[in-house]
């Protein structure tokens, strides 16, 4: 894994990937193209299709202008396959020819990737690249995580931690101070401030719950609206972190070490899923970013408050697990698929049910559903020409039992193979209410073939 500083980088908003990582290429490329006087920027993929709103156009020129004229070509339909975040820049001649052109890579966080240029990638510096592998090390050594930290950084990591700390805390507090509306053609309304207002008049619970949205919501908001903030693993879900260890420390008086530590511990784990998963919301979406960032969080309030190695492992896992997919996932074209899947923790027997929830005539839309299982995943595939394909993981294989629900009739397994089942309609059915209902117990596999029809089940 490479430094904690890779997770905590202190720039301008919107976007870690959109405005940070283009806003980084272009100095790069700048640095080495000293003479250039115009430009000709490609933007691929995602940084083309959400450029506008996320100022991506907005930060390369504030680096690239002042040398000549820029010119960016938009390509939202055209994907690199190194990263759906990609761009290139070129110089331009006098006879409007394009030389010396380098493709980079915004790959979540602020960091960048470049084909031309490998030095611009950091080093990997940690030798431990999970959890599991960093838990057995505080167990073995009765140390704790930021300890680790402090063992595997440099002696200036610290500093940097306060750097971080003290950024965060002013983004809180600017986002606090600030009304009216933010950046953009929608002209929303910040609501940082009268949350917080609001919020002081409850009482308890509801207290707790307003400061520290409205804590969020104010860095969430000088996030939108270009100010500085702290990637908390990224741009977009900076207000997580911060909101939590501000609250904390207001209400506890921890001491600003104690705050640093903890932003150690919430850096390793972020550092965690992003050497082993993403953080780019390009590749996991706004959701994957926001749960590694409440993964982070509960990690360090879990320290704060005393908890073990044990303990501040389970807690980040729980943040985590509830905002990637694991506990349901909604696919909302063509027929609004959703899919609940097992307790991947556990391994207990929890239903899976997939629900057709929009009128779609079955003959138009699909003639079979094909479930097939695996020692380590369960897969729901809908074929062509509306084909997805939803899965779930788990470490042991599946037993399958099969039921229908509202008036559907006539659901019959046709292919009963031990590694895969297929269940298939009548044509004439459409596909509205209709439910497929999957227990998943473990450790069992479920013999396919014992079943030919499938049993009346109560909606």
């Amino acid at each position: 894994m490479k430094s904690i500083r890779e997770i905590y980088r202190i720039g301008k908003g919107p976007s870690s990937s959109h405005t940070m990582g283009p806003h980084y290429a272009s100095k790069l490329y700048l640095a080495h193209h000293g003479d250039a006087h115009r430009f000709h920027i490609k933007l691929y993929g995602s940084l083309a299709a959400t450029g506008k709103g996320h100022l991506t156009d907005v930060a390369i020129n504030e680096v690239l202008s002042g040398a000549g004229p820029v010119e960016i070509e938009w390509l939202p339909k055209v994907f690199l396959p190194t990263h759906p975040n990609a761009m290139s820049i070129a110089v331009v001649d006098d006879e409007g020819q394009r030389h010396d052109e380098w493709t980079f890579y915004s790959v979540g966080g602020g960091a960048i990737k470049c084909d031309q240029l490998p030095s611009v990638d950091t080093p990997d510096i940690y030798p431990l690249n999970t959890m599991t592998e960093l838990m057995e090390w505080c167990n073995h050594n009765g140390k704790s995580y930021w300890e680790y930290v402090e063992q595997i950084e440099d002696s200036h990591i610290n500093e940097y931690l306060a750097e971080v700390w003290q950024n965060m805390q002013a983004a809180i507090e600017r986002g606090l101070d600030r009304e009216g509306a933010l950046p953009g053609p929608l002209h929303l309304r910040r609501k940082a401030a009268s949350y917080f207002i609001r919020a002081e008049g409850y009482k308890d619970v509801l207290r707790t719950r307003g400061m520290i949205l409205a804590y969020a919501l104010a860095v969430s908001e000088e996030n939108a609206s270009g100010g500085t903030i702290v990637t908390a693993p990224t741009c977009g879900s900076c207000g997580v972190l911060p909101s939590v260890l501000y609250h904390m420390k207001k209400v506890y008086n921890f001491s600003d070490n104690r705050i640093i530590r903890s932003l150690a511990t919430a850096a390793l784990v972020g550092n965690v899923v992003k050497t082993n998963a993403s953080i780019s919301g390009a590749e996991v979406g706004c959701q994957g970013e926001v749960g590694v960032a409440c993964a982070m969080t509960a990690a360090a309030a879990n320290q704060l408050m005393g908890g073990t190695p044990a303990q501040i492992e389970y807690a980040a896992e729980m943040g985590l697990e509830h905002h990637l997919g694991m506990t349901s996932i909604l696919v909302t074209s063509p027929v609004q698929l959703m899919v609940q899947t097992p307790d991947l923790k556990t391994g207990n027997s929890v239903p899976l049910t997939v629900s057709f929830l929009r009128t779609v005539p079955l003959k138009q839309f699909i003639s079979s559903l094909s479930i097939s299982m695996y020692s380590s995943r369960l897969e729901i595939i809908m074929p062509r020409p509306w084909g997805c394909i939803i899965s779930a993981t788990a470490p042991l294989p599946y037993s399958l039992m099969y039921g229908r629900l509202s008036k559907a009739v006539g659901l019959v397994i046709v292919s009963s193979e031990a590694s895969a089942a297929t269940v298939s309609c009548p044509a004439k059915l459409y596909l509205y209410g209709l439910q497929l209902k999957v227990t998943v117990k473990l450790p069992t596999l479920f013999n396919c073939s014992s079943m030919s029809r499938l049993p009346e089940m109560t909606p």
